[in-house]
């Protein structure tokens, strides 16, 4: 556990210097991660109802995310009233950008380990990464 602590710290101080400037909050962050695995535009609905707020709460992250340009709004061809809501360009640099910032902060951490301890880690992982995929985030273990 205290590897993995170490790990997550890591990842989260290189993410908060890639966002460094642009006053995001935790929901906004979360919609554009949600954005960034959606395959399609998503309705603001569609993207409260994945992230588990309000439609007002997730309309005012996404009004907040295409102020800063990282997402696009568009009326429903069919419907009005409905927003549907995708990644900018920028948006998309900018989540390609924190990915980027945790598998450097990841790839720092394994290269702080010896020769040794990072075979003993892989092999610890191994049976882990053999599985065909991994768990819903809604479920423990792994």
């Amino acid at each position: 556990m205290a590897f993995l602590s170490r790990l997550k710290k890591s990842g989260e101080a290189h993410i908060l210097g890639v966002a460094r400037g642009l006053d995001l909050s935790l929901s906004q962050m979360r919609a554009l991660f949600v954005l960034a695995d959606s395959q399609r535009e998503l309705a603001v609905h569609e993207l409260a109802s994945l992230l588990g707020l309000s439609v007002a709460t997730t309309g005012r992250a996404v009004q907040g995310l295409a102020r800063a340009d990282l997402v696009t709004r568009r009326e429903d061809a069919h419907d009005r009233r409905v927003k549907r809501v995708r990644l900018s360009e920028q948006g998309r640099r900018f989540v390609d950008g924190l990915v980027q910032a945790h598998r450097d902060a990841v790839r720092e951490c394994l290269e702080s380990l010896s020769d040794p301890e990072r075979d003993q880690l892989s092999q610890a992982l191994a049976p882990i990464l053999a599985r065909d995929a991994l768990p819903p985030a809604t479920t423990t273990g792994c």
